[in-house]
């Protein structure tokens, strides 16, 4: 694990009205590391859609998928059951 030291600078009112609800804003620790999990999952889940429309772009043509379509339909066709 590796040791990280955050300094946040909030603005005094959001402090003010933390401490008036009792909040202990030092002890956030586990939400901030929840939060930053959250992030990491959505850049990553970003970046797989990202690379699956990349690898559409230089897919089939509507011709080709016909083609494809048809071979399978006749293999299924052909497979005794």
């Amino acid at each position: 694990m590796s040791d990280v030291e955050i300094t946040i600078r909030l603005p005094e009112e959001l402090v003010e009205r933390a401490k008036a609800l009792g909040l202990d804003i030092e002890a956030v620790t586990s939400e901030v590391i929840a939060l930053l999990e959250q992030r990491i999952e959505r850049k990553q889940a970003w970046q797989n859609l990202m690379d699956a429309a990349n690898q559409l772009r230089g897919g089939l043509t509507p011709e080709e998928i016909e083609a494809e379509l048809a071979a399978a339909k006749a293999e299924r066709i052909r497979r005794p059951r």
